[in-house]
């Protein structure tokens, strides 16, 4: 099966968005387990704040306000 938040290869990946890609990834792995979720959502949050392109960082936060509806 795969997985909801798989992301497409980005090239010139910055460190940022591997740990938000990361962050997203154990979101992910602990499904079921909503305060293991919402720190993972917390995680990812903090990170995407720290991508530097302003296009990624927009969708990046944006991404975690959807999951975060999610909860």
């Amino acid at each position: 099966m795969r997985g909801v938040f798989e992301q497409p290869e980005i090239v010139n990946e910055s460190e940022a968005e591997k740990r938000f890609k990361d962050a997203l990834q154990q979101f992910d792995d602990v499904s079921g387990d909503k305060e293991r979720m919402q720190a993972a959502l917390i995680d990812a949050e903090v990170v995407a704040k720290d991508i530097e392109d302003e296009e990624r960082k927009a969708e990046a936060i944006a991404q975690v306000e959807v999951l975060k509806k999610t909860l």
